[in-house]
């Protein structure tokens, strides 16, 4: 199973099926947004990526937790 097939798989279960995805890959290849989006990746990182990145998109997951929370999910 590579990452496209696990992300799907996620995707449909019940319990992962909001977790935040992210792929992080060394290449890239013609065509591979769409094969990410129909993965249902939330973002598609090519190394090497920056520290800077990785805070941001914690820092979004983050405040999404806390919004969820606040309207009383999760």
């Amino acid at each position: 199973m590579d990452g496209f097939e696990l992300c799907h798989r996620l995707r449909a279960a019940p319990a992962t099926s909001h977790s935040l995805i992210v792929a992080l890959t060394g290449y890239s290849e013609d065509g591979i947004e769409a094969k990410v989006k129909d993965a249902g990746f939330d973002h598609y990182l090519l190394k090497p990526v920056s520290i800077e990145v990785i805070i941001s998109l914690l820092d979004d997951l983050a405040k999404r937790l806390h919004a969820d929370a606040a309207a009383g999910g999760f």
